[in-house]
């Protein structure tokens, strides 16, 4: 508890008067690797599709990746430079290659958890910590990545050592990502609780819900309001996290010295 508070203070302190800039770039690059993303779908069928498919995929790591360097420069009390874009650039390969691994170990643990379907309130509460696991793990790649430790097993290695060795400190440090995430799903489950039924989970429900949205004027209403402050909120909370993750990160590294 003394490590949380003691990080949780520097983290507060860290914040003021840089946290509406962290916010606004955050929230930027989320933007365009959506928009990048959804480009996808009007891509016609064919190997420039998937080309340019892999392209989206690999600027929206650099621009992930290049974001959370902001975090670890605040915690130094470090401006963010043009070198710092020219640097990510130059590791886009490392990157793409940690980001691949990593996503596959998480599919195999999204495939583990799926056992638990049946029992929805069982199956949210691992989703949620499976995420904030998996942010955390790849906030600490980033971090690394920055400080040119770029070898694919300390990538894969380092980050869980930290986890680890912090497990009690990030997961109360988590417990605002874990407690809007679980909040906003059960939000969202009432809200289509009557499309859920007829879909099997929530992700089927809101799909079906947006392809037909013009049929359900007044519950889309409520959606875009709803989803307006989800993001707000959850930004504001993501923020927060990155930065305590990298004052984690930085004692880390001090004590392993």
């Amino acid at each position: 508890m003394n490590q949380y508070q003691e990080i949780l203070s520097m983290t507060k302190h860290q914040l003021k008067g840089h946290f509406i800039g962290l916010y606004g770039w955050s929230m930027l690059s989320t933007l365009l690797i959506t928009l990048l993303n959804s480009s996808t779908v009007f891509l016609k069928a064919g190997i420039s599709s998937i080309v340019l498919s892999l392209l989206y995929s690999i600027i929206c790591v650099f621009i992930n990746t290049t974001v959370l360097f902001l975090f670890i420069q605040r915690v130094r009390g470090l401006r963010f430079r043009w070198q710092d874009i020219k640097y990510s650039f130059s590791k886009i390969l490392v990157q793409v290659g940690i980001g691949i691994l990593i996503s596959f170990i998480q599919l195999c643990m999204q495939l583990f958890i799926s056992m638990f379907m049946q029992v929805p309130f069982i199956y949210m509460i691992l989703a949620i910590f499976l995420n904030l696991f998996f942010l955390c793990w790849y906030a600490f790649v980033a971090y690394m990545i920055y400080d040119q430790d770029t070898k694919i097993i300390d990538l894969l290695k380092k980050p869980l050592h930290i986890i680890k060795t912090n497990f009690s400190c990030i997961m109360i440090g988590g417990g605002c990502y874990v407690l809007w995430d679980f909040l906003a799903q059960v939000g969202l489950s009432k809200l289509f609780s009557t499309y859920i039924s007829e879909y099997d989970t929530l992700e089927n429900a809101f799909l079906s819900f947006i392809q037909n949205m013009s049929n359900h004027v007044n519950v889309s209403v409520m959606v875009i309001i709803v989803g307006i402050i989800f993001i707000i909120v959850q930004f504001i909370i993501l923020v927060f996290l990155y930065t305590f993750l990298a004052n984690v990160y930085e004692k880390e590294k001090t004590l392993s010295r």
